[in-house]
């Protein structure tokens, strides 16, 4: 469980910060530019990744389907980002993050409705206190 908090601080630092420097770049780069960047160091690390850790051939035992939505998934990702960074790059920075924030909320919501995970009272109030905190910050 202690590498859970460990992955979750990351994140937390890494997510709370990122903003600022995608601002910076920003200023300089267009957001093609900046989807490319990122994703060209994310090829490499990741290419590293699976070929260090032997999983490279793994792809061979993965049903079709699920290459198939991994690939599509690529794809959205790769809309969103464009539309992230093109907010971040017309907006403050403080405001983009915080409504985007907003997003584990339809995860939630997914979540209930697709994967038939429970819908309890303290969800729910975490769903609405979500809200409006990003209604307060945004």
């Amino acid at each position: 469980m202690k590498s859970f908090y460990v992955y979750i601080a990351a994140v937390l630092v890494i997510n709370g910060a990122m903003p600022v420097f995608e601002k910076l770049t920003l200023g300089k780069v267009s957001v093609p530019q900046m989807i490319f960047l990122r994703g060209l160091v994310q090829l490499v690390i990741y290419t590293a990744i699976l070929f260090q850790s032997g999983e490279m051939t793994g792809f061979q035992k993965v049903d079709s389907r699920f290459i198939i939505y991994g690939l599509l998934q690529g794809a959205v990702i790769s809309v969103m980002l464009f539309c992230y960074f093109a907010a971040m790059k017309a907006g403050a920075a403080s405001q983009v993050k915080a409504l985007s924030s907003a997003a584990p909320l339809l995860t939630y919501l997914l979540a209930v409705t697709l994967l038939n995970e429970p819908l309890t009272l303290q969800r729910g109030l975490g769903v609405l206190f979500v809200t409006l905190g990003v209604i307060l910050i945004g």
